[in-house]
């Protein structure tokens, strides 16, 4: 059997057994962190990799060890910014907290989202993302997809507004920012103008909600 033969089969064991196992933990409930189901298929396909190939070289072990600790550092740094965001809306006087935990791109209704807080009579639904090119597999596939999946919870009144939170600017060239601008082409402007954009990073979003709640646009 040539190598070429075992690496093809070992690449077919990897994307089956991850297919496998992230319908697994999605279907069980186990979305955590990971935004997506084809999100979660990557990380176990990392994982797993790893694991059917032992015979890495020192260079590649490596490779993975500071990828693996950019990741977390990274990750650790977005889940100060989620929690900061989302005990701002709860802790806003007048604000009565629906849910709070981690939403995923592939649910639907309040699973879809983070947070769900009503103030007056609006029920809105609060999205944190990041924009770390290292947790892009977690945060960028499947966005353009959810960003059409909360427009059409608020066309059906499930929501009355969202607001999206990243966790540092969008420029004009940032793949989130131009999926953002062609969704609200296919959407219109009626109901992009309920999809409410706060980009920054902790410790100037904070101020922008807090702005976003004493205004009077989302009571």
């Amino acid at each position: 059997m040539t190598e070429k033969r075992i690496e093809d089969i070992i690449s077919g064991r990897v994307g089956a057994l991850s297919q496998r196992l992230a319908e697994t933990a999605l279907g069980a409930g186990g979305s955590g962190r990971f935004r997506s189901k084809e999100a979660l298929e990557e990380e176990f396909r990392k994982t797993i990799t790893q694991e059917l190939e032992p015979e890495l070289s020192a260079a590649d072990k490596e490779r993975f060890r500071r990828e693996a600790a950019q990741e977390e550092r990274a990750l650790k740094e977005y889940q100060k910014f989620h929690q900061a965001v989302v005990n701002e809306f709860a802790n806003h006087p007048g604000i009565k907290v629906e849910k709070i935990g981690d939403g995923s791109f592939d649910e639907k209704g309040d699973d879809l989202v983070d947070g769900v807080f009503t103030i007056g009579q609006n029920r809105l639904a609060v999205i944190t993302l990041s924009t770390s090119d290292i947790l892009k597999d977690q945060f960028q596939n499947g966005f353009a997809k959810f960003l059409r999946d909360v427009a059409k919870e608020i066309k059906k009144e499930t929501f009355t507004k969202a607001i999206v939170c990243f966790d540092d600017e969008l420029v004009a060239d940032d793949r989130q920012a131009k999926i953002i601008a062609k969704v609200k082409e296919q959407i219109g402007a009626d109901i992009m103008n309920n999809i409410m954009i706060i980009a920054g990073s902790k410790d100037t979003v904070i101020p922008k909600i807090q702005k976003l709640l004493t205004s009077g646009l989302v009571a």
